[in-house]
């Protein structure tokens, strides 16, 4: 299951992180949505091939979980 978020949202998940994930930790707001822009470009062909693609901006944790159990049963 692939859980495709657009730039912006991951960037403002990401940004809260930063100190648990070694790769992001000392990078600025920009370099980090930089980064992410060059690891989806790279990535992009690989999460494309998931089985299941869920949209997940506009959804809570609940919805989510919800959405994936209906396609994925």
């Amino acid at each position: 299951v692939y859980i495709q978020l657009d730039l912006d949202t991951l960037v403002s998940r990401l940004v809260s992180a930063k100190e648990q994930r070694p790769l992001i930790k000392n990078k600025t707001t920009a370099e980090l949505k930089e980064f992410i822009k060059n690891q989806l470009s790279k990535r992009e062909v690989y999460y494309s091939k998931a089985q299941h693609i869920v949209k997940g901006k506009s959804l809570n944790v609940a919805e989510l979980v919800s959405l994936i159990k209906k396609r994925i049963s």
